[in-house]
């Protein structure tokens, strides 16, 4: 377990990685087959687009790409970033502290604000309110982060990549750097809320 890990997105929590080529667990386990289960049901409503850079990669074969848990304390949050190694990234609500409802998204998911403040005034932002059993999908070069919240109790998510075919590969919250990463962020197109295969689509678990 790393508190703050430098290369990641995390600041006021912990990060553990859940699957490093072990036996997992028997909860572990089976939590991992109701998120396969739930992506292959969110790929196949995906429309076809061959030409498009998220759609032309759609395939019924894929791996999930590491399997990580994040457990924020009042205060904490993910800094804005995106995957660049995955094609769809995830968000699943294990536990959330009481009082995150309301106006101010508090400990939200915010998706389409990148971390540098003059291009976050001009671009698309969508806020996804958290839900005990929510799995939450999206395109990996999607910006995303999580506000910091100040209710007391912990905010526990699992995430994990998926990658289209091939064997898996760990990706976890990794703050990018450079034009490359700010330009991958930008392909989810300028509108307010964008086409629906462009939104974070949500589904419970339980």
């Amino acid at each position: 377990m790393l508190r703050e890990p430098m290369d990641q997105s995390v600041r006021g929590g912990v990060q553990l990685d859940l699957d490093r080529g072990r036996e997992l667990p028997p909860a572990v386990a089976a939590l991992k087959d109701a998120l396969r289960a739930a992506v292959a049901r969110y790929i196949d409503r995906l429309p076809d687009a061959d030409a498009h850079p998220f759609l032309g990669r759609k395939t019924k074969r894929f791996e999930l790409s590491g399997l990580w848990s994040v457990k924020l304390s009042p205060g904490g949050h993910h800094v804005s970033h995106v995957h660049t190694e995955g094609w769809i990234s995830s968000a699943y609500y294990a536990a959330l502290p009481e009082g995150l409802e309301g106006d101010d998204h508090a400990g939200w998911l915010c998706i389409g604000r990148p971390p540098i403040a003059s291009l976050a005034r001009s671009c698309p932002l969508r806020h996804v309110e958290p839900k005990v059993g929510r799995l939450v999908l999206f395109p990996s070069y999607f910006w995303h982060g999580a506000a910091p919240f100040s209710c007391a109790g912990e905010r526990l998510t699992v995430a994990f990549d998926v990658r289209p075919g091939g064997a898996p590969r760990a990706t976890s919250a990794r703050h990018p750097r450079g034009r490359a990463a700010w330009r991958a962020g930008r392909l989810s197109g300028g509108s307010e809320r964008g086409p629906p295969y462009a939104e974070p689509k949500g589904e419970m678990l339980r």
